[in-house]
């Protein structure tokens, strides 16, 4: 498939000792990425380990951090790990000095939705409100947080706290490039 040639190529660059330190680490991450992508999550896992502990730039090493705390949630969805070791990750991620608020505010998000997983909505309301008040620049992991938000309101009967939540969500001006994580 066009992932898995993707993913070879990726993996070839990084492995080519005559490409510039970034370009390899950049396309290392790609390749994380691409196996991410594909479900491949202990290949990704173990790329993104890799560049925690020796990219370039510390920016990306946050980056990689981030990364792994959301395949630890996804594994733990599939019966592996458990929501405090993902919140553990997400923690390290969030109290990073160097890590950007985009990374920041995404770790927060997973977080939060750590406590959806458990059905603590009480936790999913504080956690959206703190992650809306600490980030309000970074449009997708807000509209995301309030999303939840607005879901446990409804779970939780205040129909018209969760209508008008979903209301914000629902008019929220997201970019393309802001609907999804990206690679």
């Amino acid at each position: 498939s066009r992932r898995n040639e993707a993913f070879a190529d990726f993996l070839n660059v990084a492995d080519d000792a005559d490409m510039p330190i970034e370009f390899r680490s950049d396309a290392l991450r790609c390749a994380g990425g691409c196996a991410h992508a594909q479900r491949h999550f202990s290949a990704a896992w173990l790329i993104f380990d890799g560049l925690e502990r020796s990219a370039p730039d510390m920016q990306a090493r946050s980056e990689a951090a981030l990364q792994n705390a959301g395949i630890a949630f996804e594994l733990k969805g599939r019966g592996k790990g458990t929501l405090d070791e993902v919140r553990m990750l997400c923690a390290a991620v969030e109290n990073d000095s160097i890590a950007t608020d985009r990374t920041v505010a995404t770790a927060r998000l997973i977080h939060l939705e750590t406590y959806f997983e458990e059905k603590n909505y009480d936790q999913v309301i504080a956690e959206s409100d703190l992650l809306t008040q600490a980030f309000p620049f970074e449009l997708r992991a807000v509209t995301m947080a309030q999303a939840w938000k607005g879901i446990v309101l409804y779970r939780s009967g205040r129909i018209a706290d969760a209508k008008s939540t979903l209301e914000g969500v629902l008019s929220a001006d997201l970019s393309e490039v802001e609907l999804f994580a990206g690679v």
